[in-house]
């Protein structure tokens, strides 16, 4: 019997993790543009919470 490292729940908590940074990524670029949160949440397909957090840390940093 062999045992290997491969874990799929690790596979899907990166793959999870991976789409979030796309998004928020998708989202900071589309608020760049001057795109309302409201129409950014829906062509994104996230929370208005999420962009939200996104405009607020995109703020802090500027």
């Amino acid at each position: 019997m062999t045992k290997t490292l491969y874990d799929p729940e690790v596979e899907i908590k990166g793959e999870i993790k991976g789409e979030l940074k796309k998004a928020k990524t998708t989202i900071k670029n589309m608020l760049l543009k001057g795109m309302d949160i409201e129409t950014i949440a829906e062509l994104v397909e996230v929370d208005i919470e999420l962009v939200k957090e996104v405009e607020k840390n995109l703020s802090k940093n500027n």
